[in-house]
């Protein structure tokens, strides 16, 4: 293989630079999208339902008498407004209900719903077309299709305006959904062989050099990842603040936008990524990615530590993926936030993921302390989310705080499990074994916003249902107590010399 460049590796980092616009924006203005107009089609439902003699795109009765101000004594939603409260509404359940695939359902569990199919959905392609990265150009010309489909899909969601058409953009984000989630097992690919063809990793300590350099390029990717949310975030906010007459169209127009960002600005890495070329194909294209799992399934004793850390990424990055997309939710739901204040929250969440994610690079890089320190560091912190949003958590102050915690500690964790995961793959297998890292950490990502969903559904309350989360945190840390890095590294060896 060609030696890497500089130009191939800020290709790279660009992409990831561009890409977060889908996972840390479109992901974040989809279901604002998709629950604000379920919950319009519920209160209309429940208007015609009950035969009130109100407008039926208004709020229900219900949420204009019954609930609490957050200033003063005042009685019901228009007054609060007035006089500049917020309105914290106790709807009956029925005014809640919409239906969405044919079952009648609280309107704020659409969105958790979608997630878990998307999420099984992905296991199914990561099974099936993962491993064929491996083979000819095959790589890079996946990376460069399922780009493009998630990114139509994105686009399309912003001509759906009318709230009736709710399940319509439910079902775009399912196929973005499962479309970019396949587009960063191939874009994932590229870091094992970024590292084993770096010219400047000559011996004596060669393993050591490619642990650090994997660090060092997954966490500079991560930190260009999280500055590009900064710059669409800022590009969001604005759009955000100018007032239109359609509730809905700012937030449609930020999802064009991220679409249109993911559509058209990677064709600047298509251009200097190097396809580099992988293993000849034989049989049949639609079975190898399949064959390539049973293979691997196969020798799973000669991969323990590897899947030992599998089995604790299951665990925790659900965890974290949960309580980080969840959050929106509870903002809108338990806090009664506007979308501008769940703005500010959001951009916060990057800067401190970029300034934790420099704090433990340099950790790594000039102390003895190892990429699983990091995790066995962070990953505990994480339970404090859970904790915090049971005891406190009801001031957008503390949600801000919140924010810019689990960004400190959620930036690292996501660096330095790609690399601990790169170090671990035998060459020439990297789509193979990513797509397993992909199906690792969508394994269990359907079960948090599973429970998420089933606990808000029996109590009403985001606050019960985000300590649910807590188990994910502390399993994970537990399984990863006995990942043992330097045996990962001979079990690699010992395959690559067979």
């Amino acid at each position: 293989m060609p030696f890497t460049t500089k130009y191939e590796i800020w290709a790279w980092y660009f992409y990831e630079f561009v890409t977060v616009a889908f996972f840390y924006s479109a992901l974040n203005f989809i279901p604002i999208l998709i629950t604000s107009q379920a919950r319009d089609m519920a209160k209309e439902n429940y208007c015609l339902m009950t035969n009130r003699t109100i407008d039926c795109n208004g709020w229900a009765k219900d949420y204009e008498n019954i609930g609490q101000c957050s200033m003063g004594d005042y009685n019901d939603n228009t007054s609060c407004l007035h006089k500049g409260g917020e309105w914290t509404a106790e709807i009956s359940n029925e005014a809640s209900q919409v239906v969405f695939l044919g079952v009648e359902q609280g309107y704020a569990s659409v969105v958790q719903i979608s997630i878990t199919i998307s999420i099984i959905l992905q296991i199914i392609f990561f099974i099936l077309l993962g491993g064929l990265g491996d083979f000819g150009n095959n790589r890079k010309n996946l990376l460069i299709l399922f780009n493009t489909m998630g990114s139509i899909c994105v686009c399309i969601i912003f001509f759906f305006k009318d709230y009736s058409l709710f399940y319509l953009n439910a079902l775009l984000y399912i196929v973005s959904n499962v479309c970019f989630g396949m587009a960063i097992v191939f874009y994932n690919a590229y870091l094992p062989i970024f590292v084993l063809n770096c010219d400047d990793i000559v011996a004596p300590n060669v393993e050591k050099k490619r642990r650090i350099k994997s660090n060092e390029l997954s966490s500079n990717g991560m930190s260009y990842g999280f500055f590009g949310i900064l710059v669409i975030m800022g590009i969001n906010i604005g759009v955000t603040l100018t007032q239109d007459d359609d509730e809905y169209y700012n937030t449609r127009l930020n999802i064009l936008i991220c679409g249109l960002w993911t559509l058209l600005l990677p064709m600047v890495t298509y251009f200097y990524l190097k396809t580099h070329v992988g293993k000849e194909t034989n049989g049949s294209k639609c079975l190898i990615g399949l064959n390539q799992i049973i293979s691997v399934g196969r020798e799973i004793k000669n991969y323990s530590q590897l899947f030992l850390f599998l089995g604790a990424y299951f665990v925790y990055s659900d965890g974290f993926s949960t309580i980080g997309g969840a959050g929106i939710q509870f903002a809108l739901v338990e806090l009664n936030m506007t979308i501008e204040s769940i703005l500010v929250g959001l951009s916060v969440v990057p800067i401190c993921s970029i300034i934790g994610c420099a704090i433990f690079k340099h950790l790594t890089t000039n102390t003895s302390m190892s990429s699983k320190t990091v995790l066995m560091i962070c990953i505990p912190l994480g339970m404090i989310g859970p904790i915090y949003s049971i005891t406190a958590l009801t001031t957008p102050i503390e949600f801000y705080i919140m924010a810019a915690f689990l960004g400190f500690i959620g930036g690292p964790v996501q660096a330095f499990s790609r690399s601990i995961f790169s170090n671990c793959i035998p060459n020439g297998q990297e789509s193979e074994f990513f797509s397993l890292y992909e199906i690792t950490d969508r394994g269990t990502a359907w079960l948090g916003p599973l429970i998420v969903s089933i606990v808000y559904n029996s109590t009403g309350s985001f606050r019960i249902a985000f300590l649910s989360l807590f188990p994910f945190f502390l399993i994970g840390t537990i399984v990863l107590y006995f990942f043992n890095p330097e045996l990962a590294l001979r079990e690699k060896n010992s395959i690559e010399a067979r």
